[in-house]
């Protein structure tokens, strides 16, 4: 639970909003976004031309521009493969088809620090992660395990924070729009005789969008009895909020602590016959929560960093990490039920790194230790808006108490062999104490062949990483999550061809990737399986290729971007795939991006999102046998496994406008102008109905 609550209306009256005075970092030109110097891709501070594998930037002013509510929204916009995918109750996203029901297949950094749990792998791309906090964001499209071990798996993104240098004052913001939704944001910044401090605090609440429901419009065996509204994108009963600080020092020490919390509440049923209508008022709140999954981070480390000389530098850093999980589950069969979950892992651990250059050589050694320990579990149920009792599982808990932990060593070289030619090497081992079965030795490679010429950078490259399947899918009492202790860690195999094309004086752009990824060992769920054996079993693999372009021309005032991507599965056992199509990933997608900068008062981002057709699947199942629908001549259909969802065009507006000589801005936000309506799957029965138009106007104010 948050340490303390505060109502949003008293902070839009006493912040009276914000905005942020326009910053040097805030006028990048295309040209000058390729001397960031970015972390994520090898560990050591590198120019984007000198990344083993594909990095995309997305820079504050992009942030700015596009006015997006979160980190989901924002790579899906910029990024390339970044899908939207649906869950039940948690806020998903997948890359390169790549997805589970959680956000658990790429690892998201702050400050170069985990933000994924480790009891349930996840950091959740929502409204828990302040994107005003942002000064950029690196995004390692590909293996990282090289670098980072555990959980990355497809992607790396890794949010960087502003310092108190690059603000230097105070900023309040506050946001407004339809569907109910309120935001607040401040931020504070200063650097004094060596010690540069930044602190923020961000609020959401969002009634969500209303759906009305009704009976033949229900996917469930057992429809409900009138029509009922559900509630999309609804982040309330309990808010979500993202608050920190960083401190650091010219003599190399940082401190970063931030506590998040996110609660996105389902608009169906989780339990039971998952993905039916039900009604929101007839679940009670538990501990102030309503349904669905609400999570809680506390992060926090002290690094030092030493200078040893000219060559060489050595850094070192303590870390101590909570999670808090608490799952209000709505189940409607014949009568409405719902249970909860909850439990709280911990997490403490170091890790230091030596780095050493001479002439046109890096190296880099490093060695790192995590020790996670849940320390509590339990689950409730209850029925007609009344908590009945606490679950048993034959003595056992919800999620067995107990401990692991992860050894991890590394090494990396990064040489010149001439003026074209650089090598990037590097090698990983982790070694992982699981609490019960087999422990856990894997060896994460990664090879780069970079050449580069004054127009055009060729990238070549290979990796291999891994993602153990998480704690609770081993260790959980739930008969639904029935896993084995020896699930074996899903691995990712990459091979990328990475051409990138500078043209008149780099104000064009075209970077083009070429993939092939076999993703094995998928932990995949067995319906036929008998009460005493696991549901989960590594049994699952799919090999896909795709090609991948990030395209960007400035001219005068004005950026033209194109992001696309086009993908085709080559072979699929046990894992949501039919002929070249993964279920819920379109084949193709592109966005078109278009900002210009009418004066130095007025700007204004137009962007177009095409999400090409999906092969979305329909098998409404109950006690493992298909289920019988109660309107199969009317209303939607419970069985339907050619279902597919047809092509989507969205268009999203994004207006700033900043008085002149005033500290004040404004800002106009439409999300789906044209209030398109359309549906998106993932790892649920059938596709859920998404958003339609959504607006918010904010304002800003810097003292």
């Amino acid at each position: 639970m948050p340490f303390f609550k505060i109502s949003p209306y008293a902070l839009l009256l006493c912040s009276l909003p914000a905005a942020a005075e326009q910053m040097d970092y805030f006028s990048l030109s295309i040209e000058e976004l390729l001397e960031i110097e970015v972390n994520s891709a090898s560990g050591v501070n590198e120019q984007l031309i000198e990344t083993p594998t594909p990095v995309s930037v997305i820079t504050e002013q992009m942030i700015h521009q596009s006015g997006v509510y979160t980190l989901r929204d924002l790579l899906t916009l910029y990024i390339p493969n970044f899908v939207q995918v649906q869950d039940q109750n948690e806020y998903n996203v997948a890359f390169r088809g790549v997805y589970t029901s959680s956000q658990q297949k790429f690892l998201i950094l702050l400050d170069g620090h985990r933000l994924n749990s480790r009891a349930y792998s996840m950091a959740s791309p929502d409204h828990s992660i302040a994107l005003e906090k942002v000064k950029h964001i690196e995004v390692l499209r590909g293996p990282g395990s090289s670098v980072h071990g555990n959980n990355a798996l497809t992607s790396v993104v890794n949010i960087v924070t502003k310092s108190g240098a690059d603000l230097s004052g105070v900023s309040l913001a506050a946001e407004v729009g339809n569907h109910g939704y309120r935001e607040v944001f401040a931020e504070a910044g200063t650097k004094y005789e060596g010690t540069d401090l930044y602190a923020w605090f961000k609020y959401v609440e969002s009634n969500g969008e209303e759906w009305r429901i009704t009976p033949e419009q229900d996917y469930s065996p057992y429809p409900i009895e009138r029509p009922v509204t559900s509630y999309l994108d609804g982040f309330f009963a309990e808010p979500s909020f993202d608050y920190g600080i960083t401190i650091s020092t010219d003599s190399g020490w940082h401190f970063l602590a931030n506590l998040r919390q996110s609660h996105y509440s389902e608009p169906l049923t989780t339990g039971g016959s998952s993905g039916a209508a039900y009604n929101l008022n007839d679940i009670p709140l538990i501990d102030g929560v309503g349904p669905g999954a609400q999570s809680e981070w506390l992060h926090s480390y002290l690094s030092k960093n030493w200078q040893l000389n000219d060559n060489s530098r050595f850094n070192f850093k303590v870390y101590f990490d909570t999670n808090r999980v608490l799952g209000v589950i709505s189940n409607k069969q014949q009568k409405l039920m719902f249970s909860t979950i909850e439990w709280n892992d911990r997490d403490i651990g170091f890790s230091s790194s030596w780095q050493y250059q001479f002439d046109n050589t890096t190296l880099l050694f490093g060695a790192d230790y995590d020790h996670m320990e849940v320390t509590d579990s339990k689950a409730y149920f209850g029925e007609a808006g009344q908590v009945h009792g606490q679950l048993d599982f034959n003595g056992n808990d919800l999620l067995e108490i107990g401990s692991e932990s992860i050894w991890s060593g590394y090494a990396q070289i990064k040489t010149k062999l001439n003026d074209v030619w650089l090598v990037n090497a590097g090698v990983r081992y982790d070694y992982k104490n699981r609490h019960t079965g087999s422990s856990i030795k894997e060896v994460s490679p990664r090879l780069a062949l970079i050449r580069e010429t004054d127009d055009n950078v060729i990238k070549f490259s290979y990796a291999q990483s891994f993602v153990d399947p998480p704690y609770w899918n081993r260790y959980s009492s739930l008969a639904s999550f029935r896993g084995s202790e020896d699930l074996k860690p899903e691995m990712l195999d990459s091979l990328q061809i990475s051409p990138e094309f500078y043209w008149l004086d780099k104000s064009l752009q075209v970077k083009l990737n070429l993939y092939y990824n076999k993703y094995s060992d998928v932990v995949f769920r067995r319906v036929t399986a008998e009460q005493d054996q696991a549901l989960f079993t590594n049994a699952g693999h799919i090999e896909s290729v795709g090609l991948e372009q990030e395209i960007s021309y400035q001219f005068d005032d004005k950026t033209l971007r194109f992001i696309g991507s086009h993908n085709r599965v080559i072979d699929a056992l046990h894992y949501p795939a039919t002929d070249d199509d993964i279920h819920n990933i379109p084949s193709n997608q592109f966005n078109f991006i278009f900002d210009h900068q009418l004066n130095e008062q007025f700007e204004y981002q137009l962007s177009m999102q095409y999400i090409g057709q999906r092969y979305s699947p329909i098998n409404i199942a109950l006690n493992g046998e298909p289920a019988v629908d109660q309107f199969p001549n009317s209303g939607v259909r419970l069985q339907a496994p050619n279902n597919e969802l047809d092509a989507t065009t969205l268009f999203n507006l994004n207006l700033n406008w900043q008085p002149e000589n005033l500290p004040l801005s404004v800002s106009f936000n439409v999300k789906n102008v044209f209030d398109k309506e359309w549906y998106q799957g993932g790892s649920v029965a059938h596709p859920y109905k998404q958003t339609g138009r959504w607006f918010k106007l904010g304002l800003q104010y810097k003292f």
